[in-house]
């Protein structure tokens, strides 16, 4: 019997189970890539925020400097502060004379520092308002 078979019946018959075979893990291990690919979904790139500060070493300097010094001086505020109003008010008025508030890392550091200060002092804010404040001053 198996010399009644040719060899191309044969390797048909293999391609037919390796195709089955593959099929059957495409769909087992991989069916929401193999949907996503079918539907052409598109996904919608996110806004990527501008990070390129030009500064001078000496405006960096300054504005490190400045920086230290503003956070010693929210690490002091928070605790005289009653609410989050009060908070994000007094936070603007050190902002407002702050060189450096538009370079995303001096943010993300005075946002990271106010966040911490404010939970170790029983004061909820919320990181959406502190940041329009930070950016907004």
């Amino acid at each position: 019997m198996i010399e009644h078979i040719s060899w191309e019946q044969f390797l048909f018959a293999l391609a037919a189970m390796a195709a089955l075979y593959y099929t059957y893990v495409g769909l087992r291990y991989y069916r929401r890539e193999l949907a996503g690919g079918f539907s052409k979904r598109t996904v919608k790139p996110k806004k990527k925020r501008s990070t390129v500060i030009q500064l001078s070493e000496e405006e960096f300097d300054r504005a490190f400097t400045e920086l230290s010094k503003l956070t010693l001086d929210i690490s002091a505020i928070v605790p005289r502060c009653r609410s989050s109003e009060q908070l994000l008010e007094e936070l603007r008025q050190r902002l407002a004379h702050f060189k450096g508030r538009h370079v995303p890392a001096f943010q993300k550091t005075i946002l990271n520092h106010t966040l911490q200060m404010a939970r170790s002092n029983g004061i909820s804010l919320s990181e959406e308002a502190l940041s329009h404040t930070i950016e907004n001053a």
